[in-house]
């Protein structure tokens, strides 16, 4: 009697294992592979199985800026090329890319604070060098935690050394190239009406 009861326990344990077994390797099956590179500020994972994602996936091109973020670019375009020094616009650059931060691997590091930041234009030198960055406040800028961006940004790039001209919705094109002119240097009366950039 008591051989049986272990025979059973055997075989129920030997079940158990299988299914154990069975439902991991399906779980291993359904679960995308994951590549954990890092985690952004906002919390999500920055590359999960990319290499298939990018095969299988539909790719497109868009336009850089909408509507209004495009007349400030023109704008920017236009005075810039008045500027002493020859000068050029980009537009949505990473702040990773020309700032400098603490180690990515230390805790409280000040890369994690701007891994997923950028300025709407970045006015840059021959040499690449930002001499000012640019931010368009547009219709949809104060949403979610836009308080914080903002203060990350602003204190980000003062602590670079790197001005900050903020334009907002509804500044009179006048006006914005007043900002644009005090930022390259040059006082609206030693420029003539908008040419164009340089040839």
């Amino acid at each position: 009697m008591e051989a049986s009861y272990l025979l059973i326990a055997a075989a129920t344990l030997v079940v158990l294992v299988l299914l154990i077994l069975v439902i991991g390797s399906a779980t291993r099956r359904s679960s995308p592979a994951r590549d954990p590179i890092y985690v952004s500020s906002s919390g999500g994972v920055s590359k999960i199985n990319a290499l298939e994602r990018a095969m299988h996936g539909y790719f497109g091109k868009k336009l850089v800026f909408n509507a209004s973020e495009r007349k400030v670019f023109r704008l920017l375009i236009e005075e810039t090329a008045f500027a002493r020094d020859r000068l050029h616009v980009l537009g949505q650059v990473s702040l990773r890319e020309f700032l400098e931060t603490d180690s990515k691997y230390r805790r409280g590091g000040s890369f994690y604070s701007i891994i997923d930041r950028r300025v709407d234009f970045a006015v840059i030198d021959m040499a690449g060098n930002v001499q000012f960055a640019v931010e368009y406040h547009g219709s949809g800028h104060e949403q979610g935690n836009w308080r914080e961006r903002d203060a990350i940004k602003a204190i980000a790039l003062e602590k670079a050394g790197i001005p900050l001209l903020i334009i907002k919705k509804g500044d009179a094109p006048a006006k914005v190239r007043e900002l644009i002119r005090e930022h390259t240097g040059l006082a609206s009366e030693e420029v003539d009406p908008p040419r164009g950039p340089h040839p």
